[in-house]
């Protein structure tokens, strides 16, 4: 968070606002997908770089646990 804070101070100046959390990363199941298809079809996606299926990350939602009550004496 400091890295990402320090990148806006730069960008911003004096006028950037403190982080107050880490914002969410989108899901981006399915881009390396996408792109493939796209170059598939004859376009050149030559911004987005090098995202293959190996190099994307896979995150698997966790099981939300169940809250429970420790009864006392």
């Amino acid at each position: 968070m400091d890295m990402l804070q320090a990148i806006i101070d730069q960008i911003a100046g004096h006028k950037g606002k403190a982080l107050t959390e880490i914002p969410k990363m989108a899901d981006l199941t399915g881009l390396a997908k996408f792109l493939q298809d796209l170059r598939n079809q004859g376009m050149h996606p030559f911004l987005t770089g090098d995202i293959t299926q190996s190099n994307t990350r896979h995150v698997r939602a966790r099981p939300r646990r169940k809250p429970y009550i420790v009864a006392g004496k």
